[in-house]
């Protein structure tokens, strides 16, 4: 039987889970910070509503991954406080996610601030 919350309830859990990563864990607080810059300079660049979609996406796609990353090698070290291949394999694999995510985003503000830059 499951627990069922009010949304109230629901949305606090998730923003906890948000503050949590952003209090713990480094890199997730330097996409925090790269966020913040990638915001500013398209303000101030004044990009278009395609690229302002396209930032954010990839802001999204970076956070989301770091965010799933964070869950996943927190459920490793419960169910498997050993070291084992499979636990590791599990904790690479999400890793690598954040890292396709977090170059894709590069490329997207590559594509987005050098031409207006230069």
């Amino acid at each position: 039987m499951s627990r069922k919350y009010p949304i109230t309830k629901s949305f606090g859990f998730a923003f906890r889970g948000f503050i949590e990563c952003a209090r713990k864990e480094p890199n997730f607080k330097v996409h925090l910070v790269l966020t913040l810059f990638a915001l500013v300079f398209g303000y101030i660049l004044e990009i278009s509503p395609a690229e302002w979609l396209a930032l954010f996406l990839a802001i999204g796609f970076v956070l989301f991954s770091e965010l799933v990353n964070t869950a996943m090698e927190a459920v490793m070290n419960v169910l498997s406080p050993e070291i084992r291949e499979e636990a590791r394999i599990a904790k690479d694999t999400s890793s690598a996610a954040v890292l396709v995510a977090a170059t894709v985003s590069v490329l997207v503000g590559v594509i987005i601030f050098l031409p207006k830059i230069f």
